[in-house]
């Protein structure tokens, strides 16, 4: 730290380099090793805005199994004037910042609501204030990144390699898919995570561009998106001098993982386009590796699709997710 600030100080006149607030981003330094970034002030005026700050909360940001269509869309003339007076664009606008920024708990859900922003019903209305409902149980929640080993992901990484220069730097990086999940095209969600010292540090949740035939191959997809981000970091890391360990993509689909390590083309998978074959050069290549994690343990899971509360919250731990608490 003490290099980047006499670097930075050289170039431009700066007053200090530790910041507690920037861009709506809360940045707390709870110890030498540890960080925690949220938004809760964010949240706060969000809630305010849309009169939800004496709402009573939730535990998920989507109820499970809630299928949305645009057959929901206002047809009668009860929705139509239900729906006149709810701006549905800028709740899901405004949601959109913290999902990217410091709450990918709620991105699934904020990927889903926003393909109906066109023709949003009532069913999509009460969709996004529930999520505005479990913001408000959570205002004080965020992603923390430690240096030290954390017992929630020790089984998983470790985390102690993550922060520190002189050794070499670890990702986490799992992806999965749901199968033909949306019911109006039939694409697959594609979720993935990449986690860095404890804390997820990119993360998606979006519709496939293709339909996909199978299981195997809307989960082929999702880790070949996965590995593009991944090969896009390292090389971010490696600029920063921060040298990384091969990366391990971990899919929880046998069916993916053969695909990428078999070179041959076989009838269940010739069909799948020339360019999700870009995971297999790489695996070829040795610049990554891909290996199984259990379905219970894919924290990519909840970048499909709405997990019950046990489910989610674990998976929340896993890219740590955590409630700040002032010292």
């Amino acid at each position: 730290m003490d290099n980047f600030e006499s670097v930075l100080k050289k170039h431009m006149k700066v007053k200090s380099t530790q910041s507690n607030f920037y861009l709506g981003v809360h940045i707390h330094r709870v110890s030498d090793h540890e960080v925690h970034l949220n938004q809760a002030q964010y949240i706060r005026d969000m809630l305010q805005r849309f009169g939800m700050s004496d709402c009573h909360s939730v535990t998920t940001p989507m109820q499970p199994g809630l299928e949305l269509t645009a057959a929901d869309g206002p047809t009668s003339e009860h929705d139509i004037k239900f729906m006149a007076d709810k701006d549905y664009r800028s709740v899901v606008g405004c949601l959109q910042y913290p999902s990217c920024m410091t709450r990918p708990d709620i991105t699934q859900a904020v990927s889903k609501l926003s393909r109906f922003c066109n023709n949003p019903g009532p069913k999509m209305w009460q969709a996004a204030m529930r999520v505005l409902r479990y913001l408000k149980g959570t205002i004080d929640v965020g992603i923390t990144y430690r240096k030290e080993n954390s017992d929630s992901l020790g089984a998983l990484v470790d985390c102690g390699k993550g922060c520190d220069s002189n050794n070499l730097a670890e990702l986490l990086s799992m992806g999965d898919a749901d199968f033909a999940q949306d019911v109006d095209t039939r694409k697959s969600t594609t979720g993935y995570v990449v986690t860095y010292a404890g804390g997820a540090i990119s993360w998606l949740s979006k519709l496939q561009p293709v339909v996909s035939q199978s299981t195997t191959e809307a989960e082929y997809i999702a880790v070949n998106n996965l590995a593009r981000e991944v090969v896009w970091l390292q090389q971010l890391f490696e600029d920063m001098g921060i040298p990384l360990t091969q990366p391990v993509l971990k899919s929880d689909n046998n069916g993916c993982i053969a695909i990428s390590r078999d070179p041959a083309l076989h009838s269940r998978s010739k069909h799948i386009d020339v360019k999700y074959h870009y995971i297999r050069n790489l695996v070829l290549a040795g610049t990554v590796k891909i290996e199984y994690l259990n379905t219970k343990l894919m924290a990519a899971d909840m970048f499909t699709k709405a997990l019950p509360r046990d489910t989610f919250q674990l998976h929340c731990a896993t890219i740590g997710l955590s409630t700040y608490v002032p010292p």
